[in-house]
């Protein structure tokens, strides 16, 4: 039997919601519209129990002020609570750590508009998994936030995979992505993960 990919290294299509596991601690990995008879731009239930937990709507709205319910909800799918909850490699802090929170925040604009481009020549693989060695924290920051790849920035944002992001979605996804780093630096640097 093969062995499972590393916690920071699995797919959007991973969960752990069997009924042995408590309710609490279950997670899981919704389908996407095509995969969900939905409509376009509406995600739906877990593919592994049909879990219905996510409030698609709210989450499409991407309302600035709303950022907390969306990271709750984030936070329902396996990969999502992994990247936001499980210890990021001592490599990936490092590299965060020799940057003002200002050269990450500008980091995180660029390297959205350009993972995100329509057409990526590596659409669907082009954020490394945290164990790869050229990992950043920005990187966690995409897989944390469904702004990985076109088709988990459709499922959790709502915007269409043929529509090129607009100036107000590159902010509100920097918001959301620089929210991810700021937090995990200092919950790194309050548990004293090493530097």
């Amino acid at each position: 039997m093969a062995d499972s990919p590393p916690p920071l290294a699995i797919g959007c299509k991973a969960s752990r919601c069997g009924k042995d596991i408590k309710s609490s601690e279950r997670r899981h990995a919704f389908s996407m519209p095509s995969e969900s008879g939905l409509l376009p731009g509406f995600a739906g239930a877990c593919e592994s129990c049909q879990a219905n937990l996510i409030d698609w709507e709210r989450c499409h709205e991407r309302d600035p002020s709303d950022i907390e319910a969306l990271i709750e909800s984030l936070r329902f799918e396996l990969i999502r609570d992994n990247y936001w909850g499980l210890a990021l490699p001592d490599h990936v802090l490092r590299k965060a750590r020799k940057r003002t929170p200002e050269q990450l925040s500008e980091s995180i604009a660029i390297n959205l508009r350009s993972g995100l481009k329509l057409g990526h020549v590596k659409e669907g693989r082009q954020t490394p998994w945290a164990t790869s060695k050229h990992a950043t924290i920005i990187d966690c920051s995409k897989h944390a936030t469904g702004t990985c790849c076109r088709r988990c920035l459709q499922k959790w944002h709502g915007i269409p995979r043929d529509r090129e992001l607009s100036q107000a979605d590159l902010v509100y996804l920097s918001l959301l992505a620089g929210a991810y780093t700021e937090r995990r630096l200092e919950s790194a640097a309050t548990s004293g993960a090493r530097a």
